[in-house]
């Protein structure tokens, strides 16, 4: 095996055993604790929920922006006004509802790319959630309602993404469900 080779197995393998250290990444909302696992940062956990209800109670990105401008509130880069793209790759982090998906994206032809090939890792109950999973599930799938892909929609009326997010708020439903009535 290659020295390439050897790294990508042993990233692999940190993977398939939930010790990767990238599963620890900080974002938004989150602090490391000093034994390294995340903990929420309470005050921007509350931007976090801000974000996620007016979203779901169908305020734009364009709006949301607007508001957290008004309110002073500065991006996790630090700059005075927040940009869609960030609200927006914020709204799909699953890190919100206390999961980390491992391999979301690989590296092909020396480019980083969405990951379609290889096997992805899901670290459930990795870290405290910041949201509820009902809301996560629920935001995609406004996402989707939203998203400007009329052309796609035509021929692939639901990507398989969004399939799956609808199956697992059933089943999420379903368990909720079976757990009250018992």
């Amino acid at each position: 095996m290659t020295r390439s080779e050897l790294i990508k197995a042993g990233i692999q393998a940190s993977f398939e055993i939930g010790t990767s250290k990238i599963a620890g990444k900080i974002c938004y909302g989150y602090s490391k604790s000093p034994n390294g696992s995340l903990t929420i940062n309470e005050k921007k956990a509350q931007i976090v929920r801000f974000i996620f209800d007016r979203y779901y109670s169908d305020d734009s990105l364009g709006k949301i922006v607007n508001t957290l401008a008004e309110k002073k509130v500065a991006s996790p880069s630090g700059k005075d006004k927040w940009s869609r793209k960030v609200i927006d790759v914020l709204l799909s982090n699953e890190k919100y509802i206390g999961q980390v998906m491992l391999q979301k994206t690989i590296v092909q032809d020396r480019q980083q790319i969405n990951n379609n090939i290889e096997t992805q890792y899901i670290l459930a109950d990795h870290h405290p959630a910041i949201i509820s999973k009902k809301l996560f599930y629920m935001v995609q799938i406004e996402k989707e309602k939203r998203s400007n892909n009329d052309g796609m929609k035509k021929y692939y009326p639901l990507d398989s993404q969004t399939i799956i997010f609808h199956l697992l708020y059933l089943l999420y439903l379903k368990v909720v469900n079976i757990t009250r009535t018992y």
